[in-house]
């Protein structure tokens, strides 16, 4: 929530700036031709007292609100700073082509032109230049073209987050810090709580052959005398299948966190080390985490390696997986991407299969033990694959996950969920002794289906039902929240009760749904016609037929009674904003009150505001429509 309040602010402080909404702050840049960043003759300053643009007397001031206007080209000639700098729909931004140049951003970079050229030399490299807050990568109207060489934190860094909203070609690397080696570069490093964010519905595709995320193939240890904790936010698309490798490792003396969240998409390129190569205990930690609807994919690129464990330093990484989260490996690649190394709940629970030549997905969830013996995990495999070709499903697991008494000395088995409950048991090989270093195993040469299996001494608890999904989203109108949720394993589902709550703590019910049944996946859809005004929270009751019952996560809606779509200026005389909820597709289109379409503009996939340009039209009283796959809201405006 934070960061929408955020990225709407910024994108209007932009906006506002780039096209002439509001009246020019004095000091204000932008380029007066084409020419050289360096050379003061490119550009023109608002003098507020004269109120018109002069001849600027110097070239940009670090902290000036900057645009590069439709048909001019800017070259860098070193490195600059501007806190919000616009480059508008037929702008560019590129390096001189003596060498790629630093951009550093204080504040937002917005991009509707060009930032960035495919020349020799002629990448521009992105520097967030901020102590504390936020910086912004975004293009407002969805049409700028990015060629970026790195991202890179400025050492001034301390609690910095880095949104990245929009696509992004980067040929070299991506990272939190400043640098790895010791010394004046460094030194402000040690308060480094940097963040990176891929925001849903963007993707940053690296496509040089030495790129990389976080440190570069030689810095296989990590010894700087200043470092800070890291955190990359891959929401989005993060394409690595043309890169090098990646070392995502922990420092060896610092106490210091490097962590990866994957709630989109990470295709993974040439190798990636997780794991110090250090041949003593280290102090520092990875975390690598697969949310909900996260996908891994070290299956893209030719020969990937996955070096993720290091008996001399302790450390043993794996991807810790959420709901339905996937790691998706072809064993065939390398051999390291035989063994899935995932785990839930912070338990490390690896599977291992023959190198065959097959795309597999893993996912692996915590289990509900019901006082049985068994492993309170549960692995799920699926493949396009024919099962035939396994000789080997080795399933691993450390002693804290054995529950009610479960132990390999006794005979164990592997269990199949097949509609609606666990099949005979396989018996299966058991070895290992149950620490990280060597786990637990339970070993079978085929396997006859995908899907979900268990480890346990007797056949295991039921399955309960699983929310895949669940969301909640005020509609355009103001008038409804719309709640969707998706559950698998509805084997003894009765019914499901929608709750509500002002508070999260008391809630009341708002409906209720039938269960459709079965073990396949199911969807639901429920109005709330009745809304509470401010926050509400919303949650699904999931009852089952013999009265027990569970419930959904908690999701929260801000809901103001009123339009979710406000315009303004109204009157306008040459551009309206719209604001609006984020939105994967939708259209604007403004009538004449005798409703005739004038013009139309489609909405950028992801945005929350949209400008419209009205300059061209008469002046009168129009009807602005926006309209989605599923809704339309209107509103009436005034052209001066």
């Amino acid at each position: 929530m934070k960061q929408n309040v955020l990225k709407t602010l910024l994108f209007f402080a932009a906006a506002f700036q780039a096209f002439g909404l509001f009246a020019q702050n004095d000091g204000d840049i932008r380029s007066a031709a084409s020419g050289s960043w360096g050379d003061n003759t490119t550009w023109e300053q608002y003098d507020a007292d004269a109120g018109t643009w002069v001849a600027a007397a110097a070239v940009p001031p670090s902290s000036s609100v900057i645009t590069i206007r439709n048909g001019h080209t800017i070259s860098l000639d070193g490195t600059k700073t501007a806190f919000i700098l616009n480059i508008e729909n037929g702008g560019v931004l590129k390096s001189d082509g003596t060498g790629v140049k630093n951009m550093r951003i204080a504040n937002t970079l917005n991009n509707n032109g060009s930032f960035g050229a495919s020349g020799s030399n002629e990448r521009v490299n992105i520097e967030p230049y901020l102590a504390n807050g936020t910086v912004t990568i975004t293009s407002s109207e969805g049409t700028g073209n990015f060629l970026v060489g790195t991202i890179r934190a400025n050492g001034l860094a301390e609690t910095l987050e880095v949104l990245i909203d929009a696509d992004l070609n980067l040929n070299s690397y991506m990272m939190g810090y400043y640098s790895l080696t010791s010394g004046s570069n460094t030194a402000l490093q040690d308060d480094d709580n940097v963040t990176i964010t891929i925001n849903s519905g963007r993707t940053v595709t690296m496509t040089g052959s030495g790129a990389y995320l976080h440190a570069a193939s030689g810095s296989t240890t990590i010894t700087v005398d200043k470092h800070g904790n890291y955190t990359y936010n891959i929401n989005g698309t993060l394409d690595m299948s043309a890169a090098g490798t990646s070392c995502i490792v922990e420092h060896s003396s610092l106490p210091r966190t490097v962590t990866v969240n994957v709630n989109g998409t990470w295709k993974i390129g040439n190798a990636i080390r997780t794991a110090s190569a250090a041949s003593s205990p280290t102090a520092g930690s990875v975390k690598l985490n697969i949310g909900t609807d996260g996908l891994v994919d070290a299956s893209v690129a030719g020969g990937t390696n996955l070096v993720m464990s290091n008996n001399n330093s302790g450390k043993y990484t794996f991807f810790n997986i959420t709901g339905n989260g996937v790691l998706r490996q072809n064993p065939s690649k390398h051999a390291a991407q035989a063994t899935f190394r995932v785990g839930a709940d912070n338990a490390y629970t690896p599977i291992t299969f023959n190198r065959l030549d097959a795309v597999i997905d893993v996912n692996v969830q915590p289990a509900a033990d019901g006082g049985k013996k068994m492993v309170n995990k549960v692995w799920k495999i699926s493949s396009t694959a024919d099962p035939a070709d396994i000789s080997l499903a080795r399933f691993e697991f450390t002693a804290d996950a054995a529950a009610n008494g479960f132990s390999v000395a006794d005979p164990t088995m592997v269990y199949y969920w097949n509609a609606g409950a666990w099949g005979t048991g396989i018996p299966a090989a058991t070895s290992g002794d149950g620490t990280l270093q060597s786990p637990y195993r339970a070993e079978l040469s085929s396997l006859s289906a995908f899907g979900e299996f268990s480890v346990a001494n007797e056949v295991p608890a039921v399955l309960p039902l699983k929310f895949l999904a669940f969301s909640a989203k005020p509609d355009l109108l103001g008038r409804q929240v719309k709640l969707n949720w998706r559950t698998a394993e509805e084997v003894n589902t009765l019914n499901f009760v929608i709750e509500k709550s002002t508070d999260g703590k008391t809630f009341t019910a708002a409906g209720m749904i039938d269960a459709k049944g079965g073990s396949g996946i199911n969807s639901y859809s429920f109005n709330d016609y009745n809304p509470s005004s401010g926050i509400a929270y919303y949650r699904i009751k999931q009852q089952d037929k013999d009265g027990k019952y569970d419930y959904s996560n908690l999701v929260d809606v801000s809901f103001s009674n009123g339009s979710k779509i406000t315009i303004y200026p109204n009157p306008a005389a040459e551009y309206m904003n719209v604001s609006h909820p984020e939105l994967s597709s939708g259209k604007i289109t403004v009538y004449s009150l005798a409703g005739r379409s004038c013009l139309v503009q489609h909405i950028a996939k992801g945005s929350s505001q949209s400008v419209v340009d009205i300059s061209q039209l008469p002046a009168a009283i129009y009807i602005l429509e926006l309209r989605t796959d599923s809704e339309t809201a209107v509103h009436r405006f005034v052209k001066q």
